[in-house]
Formats: C-alpha cells, sequence, structure tokens
C-alpha cells in the first residue's frame, strides 16, 4: 500500500472522536499499518470506552471482536513490546460476549 494512502488512514483514525461501525471496520482491517505504540494506545481507549461489549450494537461487537481478535493475533507475533494488560482485557471482553462467536464473523 503506498504510504499517502496509509497516511490518509491513519489520519482518519486518529481524528475519529464517535467510533461508528465504519470507523470501527477501518481500524480493524487496518491496525496492521499503525506502529505498536499507536495500536497499544488505540486499543486501550476502546478498552476503557467499551466495558461491557454487549451494551453495543450486534455489529459494532462485530467489529470490536475482530479488533480485538486481531490485537491478539498482533499479540502473538511481538510478545515483548504488546501492553499484556491489553491481551487480557481483550480475552476477557471476547469471553464475556452474549452472541455466539460465529455470528459474529459471517
Amino acid at each position: 500500500m503506498p504510504e499517502n494512502k496509509k497516511e490518509y488512514i491513519k489520519r482518519a483514525i486518529f481524528e475519529t472522536n464517535n467510533w461508528t461501525e465504519s470507523s470501527l471496520r477501518l481500524f480493524a482491517i487496518s491496525m496492521f499499518i499503525f506502529n505498536t505504540d499507536d495500536i497499544n494506545s488505540i486499543l486501550k481507549a476502546f478498552l476503557n470506552n467499551i466495558q461491557d461489549i454487549n451494551s453495543i450494537s450486534e455489529n459494532k461487537q462485530k467489529m470490536f471482536s475482530a479488533i480485538l481478535i486481531n490485537y491478539l493475533n498482533y499479540s502473538l507475533n511481538h510478545t515483548n513490546i504488546v501492553i499484556k494488560d491489553n491481551v487480557y482485557q481483550s480475552i476477557g471482553r471476547l469471553k464475556s460476549l452474549r452472541v455466539d462467536p460465529q455470528k459474529l464473523f459471517c
């Protein structure tokens, strides 16, 4: 992906004040263009803002779950630079889902 497109996506994510399904989807599919510090801080903000994953719409649950799963995948390859609390909280949020996880990823 060209650098100018990466920068455009990053700017769009960093300028987001209201996380819609579209902005969550954009971050879910593009999080690997961010550096580790950015990923950790964005995820920490998500985790702090969404304490109960079941309190958001099912579509947002899908996007948030995709972000959490992508983060867990990322953390497996970057074990020495991820925030372990983010990993534990991500697992906890996914375990607390009331929706059947198979229905989240259609």
